[in-house]
Order: structure tokens, then sequence, then C-alpha cells
């Protein structure tokens, strides 16, 4: 088997479980990756429009993106923790991934306001 197609398969199996396990937040996501999408490709147009396009911005721009789901991601583990901690202390809590939610909200609000820029 190549390498290639196991990474592919693990990737796979990765997301499908992450996506089994977070399945509120499925949508929300695909949301902030799309407005995520139509941020750069935006801001690629208005650099190249402007004569100031610059492949090192760019990867700038594609790192802070990754940040923001890294962001997402630490929300998504504040929330479990949060969770797994009142069940501990008996107490239980109807919602799941709360603080997850309002920062991926946060954060599409702040791309749809870099898209109006």
């Amino acid at each position: 088997m190549k390498t290639e197609n196991t990474m592919a398969m693990v990737l796979a199996a990765a997301v499908g479980a992450l996506c089994s396990y977070c399945a509120q937040l499925v949508v929300p996501l695909a949301v902030l990756v799309a407005v995520m999408l139509a941020d750069y490709i935006t801001g690629m147009a208005k650099a190249w429009s402007a004569g100031e396009l610059c492949s090192r911005t760019g990867v700038k721009g594609i790192v802070k993106k990754v940040g923001y789901l890294m962001v997402v991601g630490a929300a998504g583990a504040a929330d479990w923790l949060i969770r797994y901690g009142l069940a501990q202390a008996g107490i239980e809590v109807q919602f799941s991934f709360l603080i997850a939610a309002m920062v991926i909200i946060w954060l599409i609000v702040n791309e749809l306001i870099s898209i109006l820029e």
C-alpha cells in the first residue's frame, strides 16, 4: 500500500470521527470555511488590482486562518472539559459546544467584516 493512500485513509477516518463527535458544529464550520475562502479570494483580488500581490502576505493570511481553526478546536476542547468537570461534580448541562459555537460565530462575523472592507 502506498504511503499517500495510507495517509488519505487515516485523514478520512479522523475527519469522519470528528464529524461524528462534533455533529452540531459541522454546518457552522462549513460556513466559517466558506467565508474564510471568500475573504482570502477577495483579499488576493484586491491586492492584485492594486498591484501589491505578494506571496508572503498570502501565506500570512493562510497561517492566520489556520490559527482561527485552531482557536475553534481549543474552544471545543474547553467545552468538553467544562462538561466533563461539571459531570464529575454531578451537574448535568444540556448544551454541547456552546463556547465553540460562539467562537465560530464571532470568527464568521469578523471574516464578513474583512470581506466588506
